[in-house]
């Protein structure tokens, strides 16, 4: 589990009431733990915390677009992410072949609104 914090450049096109956009940009994420879980058959499963042996530190990027509609003074907005990772979370030095990668996709609903004047 990574908290992931994007920084990310956003393009409207358009000249219309609802704005079509597109995002882009890198992301840094932070362990915040790691578990591995195991099914061994007829000898059981069960889960063990590998966070010594995962990175810390994760950097990818993310990228995406959505659509903003004004409704009043407040908008409303549909937007979808991509996020890929780039570092091999695999900081196991008995396991030097597997590689671990972070990845995932996201949806947004969501109104913004003006805060003061």
């Amino acid at each position: 589990d990574y908290i992931e914090v994007p920084v990310l450049l956003k393009f409207l096109f358009g000249q219309n009431d609802v704005k079509p956009y597109a995002m882009v940009g890198p992301s840094i994420g932070y362990l915040l733990s790691s578990k591995m879980e195991y099914d061994l058959g007829i000898f059981g499963s069960g889960e063990e915390d590998i966070k010594d042996e995962t990175k810390s530190i994760d950097f990818g990027v993310g990228f995406g677009g959505g659509v903003t509609m004004p409704m009043g003074k407040n908008s409303i907005f549909v937007e979808a992410r991509y996020a890929i990772g780039f570092v091999n979370l695999n900081d196991d030095p008995e396991d030097t072949e597997t590689e671990i990668k972070t990845n995932g996709f996201q949806v947004f609903v969501g109104m913004t609104f003006p805060i003061g004047k």
